[in-house]
């Protein structure tokens, strides 16, 4: 027990207390309104004349704030309670609500119950709220401070000031779904059209607002309830919509939008968007472009409005790649998958065409290359692979490491730095590489690495600086490519090379690391996935566990989450197969629990 908190089946201590904290917060917040809008009418407006005009049967306008007529108005009309927030939606010359109105609906709230939930005029108010407009996203506030919207929707009320202990979630989860609402809102302006642009385009095309509206108000609800919480969420969802009048069409586009709402933002981090038997099953989940559009805009507002600093330039860059590969697919048809071979033959001699400009000949373009598999031409643009080969002919037959980083990234673009390396494939290449860009603090996003017919190494690391953008400084750019030569010359010395501390802050969050072994039947090779607290060099101590166990890496897909990682690796064994002996695989899972938790130790020490 700490300062009388105790842990509880789904929250720790400090999620208890703080969750007291953040309810308290709210009342006090309430209270605070209450008491300046008395002491403003107490003090302030009594030296000035009342302005007093009827807006409605129920309401007046007393010096520019809404006020009840009556004050047992709420006692024998409880509908009017809703109506306080429709009327301050739609009159942008109201300033707010007096001061015994408030006390009003404190005193009533209680009245909103299953009969008040159920009555049709209620509904149509609530709906009519929902789809103001202009000031949606202020009354929901305003309903949250005053009591009325948790509880209105119970399980709402549930998430009010529910946090959660992680570097991930900056906000409690009432909180986080309101500026989700926000922030889809204000798409419309021009800042957000030129930092989210296809999210920007996409909402003005969305012709009924009100189902993202929805979607992100009930989308984490089920965060307070047992089981999974897009599950639950979408059976609340369901009900919600049926009860609330919404068209079958409408109420299943919520319901869906709740249930997969961390869909394509986990499928920008882990597939691999150069598959086409990957991408082509994940337009299967999405079905059409309309889901396409609303999942996008739902997914880049959830985002944003859980940490700001979750969208880097990378994370845009991957979500918007994602978007418009899928949107081709759904185009072209699901009934009309792309043929892999000749997509990569076509990639080919785009190349090909473009080096011909530059005097070089077909055969001797495929010399260059020696078979690298079509693995290097599925995930590699033809401006980067004419970059890569331009490159490598200028390198010719130097025995050097060839390091070559780009400068195309731009933050305008909302790029990444792309490093690529050309040279003899090693065992200690991997753990070499991640290792020096972990010392010269690179945060890896993604990790392609290709070994052709004659055992050269053409692997590409995409980085971004450790606050989340490219590196464009170029006397930084030319440290990282002479430190990475340096490596390279003697990728055997690479453990000299993690030295970097863990923050402070990282060192609270400790857990058991989680490996997920299983086979990918797209590629026919093996998925690692690792879940762990994150310290510098554990991927520097995973590369130096795959030599070990003798087994080659395709790709990386790298996830950092606020404390912990989240990464999954693409491996063969030494025969270039997946993992299939069982009881190698329980030995390779419990020597990577091992090797991950000895990292988490030694850091601890430093």
């Amino acid at each position: 027990s700490i300062l009388g908190f105790s842990d509880e089946a789904d929250k720790l201590a400090v999620e208890v207390m703080m969750h007291q904290y953040y309810r308290y917060s709210l009342a006090l917040n309430e209270l605070n309104d209450l008491l300046m809008l008395l002491f403003n009418e107490i003090i302030i407006d009594s030296q000035q004349p009342q302005q007093i005009s009827s807006i409605n049967q129920h309401f007046q306008r007393c010096n520019d704030y809404l006020e009840i007529k009556q004050p047992d108005l709420f006692e024998h009309t409880p509908s009017a309670m809703l109506e306080v927030f429709y009327t301050l939606a739609c009159d942008d010359s109201l300033k707010g609500v007096r001061a015994n109105t408030i006390r009003a609906l404190r005193d009533n709230r209680h009245a909103i119950d299953d009969n008040f939930r159920s009555d049709p005029d209620n509904i149509r108010s609530f709906m009519a709220i929902i789809r103001n407009p202009q000031h949606l996203v202020r009354e929901l506030g305003r309903m949250l401070r005053y009591g009325i919207l948790g509880q209105y929707i119970p399980e709402f009320g549930g998430i009010i000031g529910h946090m959660q202990h992680d570097l991930f979630h900056s906000y409690t989860i009432d909180q986080h779904s309101l500026r989700a609402i926000k922030f889809m809102r204000k798409l419309r302006f021009d800042e957000h059209k030129e930092t989210f642009p296809q999210a920007s385009k996409l909402i003005d095309r969305i012709s009924k607002k009100d189902i993202l509206y929805l979607a992100a108000l009930l989308h984490d609800v089920g965060k307070a309830l047992p089981g999974e919480h897009e599950i639950t969420g979408s059976e609340i969802a369901h009900n919600f919509c049926i009860h609330h009048g919404l068209g079958q069409i409408d109420a299943d586009l919520v319901v869906w939008l709740v249930r997969n709402h961390l869909l394509f933002s986990q499928a920008s981090q882990r597939i691999d968007i150069a598959d086409p038997d990957a991408m082509h099953h994940f337009a299967t989940q999405i079905g059409d472009r309309r889901h396409l559009e609303y999942l996008y805009v739902f997914s880049v507002a959830d985002i944003y409005s859980t940490n700001k600093k979750l969208w880097t330039s990378w994370r845009a860059e991957q979500m918007r790649t994602l978007y418009k590969a899928t949107r081709n697919i759904l185009r072209r048809g699901l009934d009309n998958p792309v043929n892999k071979e000749q997509w990569v033959e076509e990639i080919q001699q785009s190349v090909i065409e473009r080096l011909k400009a530059h005097g070089y000949q077909e055969q001797e373009v495929f010399n260059l290359w020696a078979n690298p598999g079509d693995e290097y031409f599925l995930r590699e643009s033809v401006d980067t692979l004419v970059w890569h080969a331009l490159a490598l002919f200028d390198h010719g037959s130097s025995d050097k490491p060839l390091v070559l980083i780009s400068d195309t990234s731009d933050v305008t673009f909302e790029g990444a730095t792309q490093v690529f390396i050309y040279m003899k494939n090693q065992p200690h290449l991997f753990a070499a590489m991640t290792a020096a860009l972990d010392q010269l603090h690179l945060n890896i996003q993604d990790a392609r690495i290709i070994t052709s017919q004659n055992n050269n190494a053409l692997d590409t690391y995409i980085v971004l600086d450790e606050n989340g953008e490219p590196i464009s400084e170029p006397a930084r750019l030319k440290k990282i490519k002479i430190t990475l030569e340096k490596t390279l010359a003697n990728p055997a010395e690479y453990s000299e090379l993690i030295q970097r501390r863990t923050s402070r802050q990282l060192k609270q969050f400790e857990f058991k690391p989680i490996v997920n072994l299983s086979n990918d039947p797209f590629n026919k090779r093996s998925c690692l996935e690792v879940i762990a607290p994150d310290r510098p060099g554990l991927l520097a101590r995973m590369g130096k566990l795959f030599m070990e166990y003798e087994l080659s890496l395709d790709t990386a897909k790298i996830l950092t989450e606020g404390e912990k990682v989240d990464d999954i690796f693409y491996l063969k064994d030494k025969n270039g197969q997946p993992i299939s002996d069982p009881d190698f695989c329980r030995e390779l899972q419990d020597a990577v629990i091992e090797t991950l938790t000895e990292q988490v130790e030694l850091q601890a020490t430093l």
